[in-house]
C-alpha cells in the first residue's frame, strides 16, 4: 500500500484562490465576527489564514452554530444523512440569511399586517350596455 500523497490542502487551487479585488488586508469586523447559538451560517474558507480551518470537504455546507470552544465556533453540519459538528474560526464563517428562520420571520411580519389590514375600493360606477341589433335571419 502507497504512502498518501500531500496534506490536507491539496488539490485546493481554485478553492482556495481569491478573487483579485479581496487581495489584500483581511477585514478585521469578520474576523471578530460575533454569532448567537442558533445561527444559521455558511461554512467559506478564507485562504490568508489557516487556522482552524475545518476540512475542505465541507466548503459551501450550510450548517447552525451550537456554542463556542475558545475563539472558534461549533457549527452543526450534515455530511449526507450523517450529522457532524465542526469546529471553526470566525473568519471562515458567512451568515446564511435565505434559510434562517428568524430572518423568515421578520420578513413575513409586515406581509401579514398587510394582509389583515381592510382594503379600500372605489365606489362601482355602473356603465350603460351598448345597444346590439339582433342579427339578420337568412332565408336559404
Amino acid at each position: 500500500m502507497g504512502k498518501r500523497k500531500g496534506g490536507y490542502r491539496r488539490k485546493t487551487r481554485k478553492l482556495m484562490t481569491k478573487n483579485v479585488r479581496d487581495h489584500g488586508k483581511i477585514r478585521l469586523s469578520s474576523y471578530f465576527a460575533k454569532y448567537d447559538a442558533g445561527d444559521r451560517v455558511t461554512l467559506f474558507a478564507e485562504p490568508a489564514v489557516q487556522d482552524s480551518l475545518y476540512n475542505l470537504r465541507f466548503h459551501g455546507k450550510a450548517g447552525t452554530v451550537i456554542g463556542m470552544q475558545g475563539a472558534c465556533y461549533k457549527v452543526a453540519i450534515v455530511d449526507g444523512n450523517k450529522p457532524k459538528m465542526v469546529i471553526v474560526h470566525p473568519i471562515h464563517l458567512k451568515r446564511a440569511n435565505v434559510n434562517s428562520t428568524r430572518n423568515v420571520a421578520q420578513k413575513a411580519a409586515p406581509n401579514v399586517a398587510q394582509k389583515a389590514a381592510p382594503v379600500k375600493t372605489a365606489p362601482a360606477v355602473k356603465v350603460a350596455a351598448p345597444k346590439t341589433t339582433a342579427p339578420a335571419v337568412r332565408k336559404v
